[in-house]
């Protein structure tokens, strides 16, 4: 059962489920193709990223204390892998920059609230949002088209930097996202898929505002 706190909730849903028409975005998956890379384990900001920007882990011999500039320096590059907590879907190249917008907006976020265990972001949550990409015209591909590029260049760029040593020896260095720090790009994804949706003017504020307290 959907966890539906308000009645505007419970219109946006209905709205979601006649627009779709039975379709979700489960059915526009691919075996192969263009990949998309969501993270599992979001806390207040859902994020997923394209091949070209997916955070990595970087892992190094040792590291050197600067300390005329008080950081680290990171000796000697390892490899660099994707985090476990980063999942693989793949998509058509037509179907990759929508998709990549719906995950990261604040609608999906609600989705995710309403149908999660508020932890852990499943396969099933993103495969059941009700969407047709069949029925995505073409007009509002051409507004998210930039918006999606401009937002993994934001993600990328407000990153949190962490170095940590771990038992094993190795020296590792992550990028934490933190969408909280791209959120007028993703109020502008918002818009555009209110725009599809076509969402009263109350229902499009309610969902770039959702859980702002918390997200902010």
């Amino acid at each position: 059962m959907p966890k539906l706190g308000a009645n505007i909730e419970t219109r946006i849903l209905r709205t979601l489920t006649q627009k779709s028409r039975g379709k979700t975005l489960g059915d526009f998956t691919t075996s192969d193709g263009n990949q998309l890379f969501y993270y599992n384990a979001p806390q207040y900001g859902i994020h997923a990223h394209t091949t070209d920007y997916v955070p990595k882990i970087e892992y190094y011999e040792r590291y050197e204390e600067n300390t005329e500039k008080t950081e680290k320096v990171l000796i000697g590059l390892r490899k660099t892998k994707i985090s476990s907590h980063y999942k693989p879907l793949n998509f058509d190249r037509d179907n990759l920059p929508v998709v990549n917008t719906i995950l990261n907006s604040s609608l999906f976020y609600w989705w995710f609230v309403v149908w999660s265990n508020g932890r852990d972001l499943l396969m099933q949550q993103i495969a059941s949002f009700p969407i047709d990409m069949n029925d995505f015209p073409d007009t509002l591909k051409t507004k998210l088209n930039p918006l999606v590029e401009e937002l993994m260049k934001s993600y990328d760029e407000t990153s949190n930097e962490k170095i940590n040593s771990r038992a094993d020896g190795n020296i590792i260095r992550i990028k934490e996202i933190m969408p909280k720090f791209s959120k007028k790009i993703i109020d502008q994804i918002d818009d555009v898929l209110a725009e599809y949706f076509a969402f009263s003017e109350k229902e499009r504020m309610f969902i770039k505002e959702f859980d702002i307290d918390f997200r902010m």
